[in-house]
C-alpha cells in the first residue's frame, strides 16, 4: 500500500472500513471455493435463463462457441445500452 492509501484507510470510518473488509473477504473465499470446489454452473445455461427479447445474436454465437470472452463483452454490451 502507498502511503496515500495508509492515511485514506485511516480516516476512513469504522462501519466503511468494516464492510469493505467484509466484501474483500467475500471475494476471496468465492475464488477459493471456486478453484479447490469448482463452479456451481454452466456457463452454458446463460442462453436459458436470459430473456429471449434481451439476448444478441453476438451471445448467443459466443455462447455456442464456448467463446467466454466475446460471451462477456456481449453481456457488457447489453447492459451498457439499457
Amino acid at each position: 500500500m502507498t502511503a496515500a492509501t495508509l492515511r485514506r484507510v485511516a480516516r476512513m470510518p469504522l462501519a466503511e472500513l468494516s464492510f469493505r473488509v467484509r466484501g474483500l473477504m467475500r471475494v476471496h473465499a468465492d475464488r477459493w471455493r471456486v478453484r479447490t470446489v469448482g463452479s456451481r454452473w454452466e456457463r452454458g445455461d446463460i442462453s436459458r435463463v436470459i430473456s429471449p427479447s434481451f439476448t444478441t445474436a453476438a451471445l448467443t454465437e459466443a455462447v455456442e462457441g464456448k467463446n467466454w470472452l466475446a460471451a462477456d463483452a456481449a453481456l457488457l454490451a447489453m447492459l451498457g445500452v439499457r
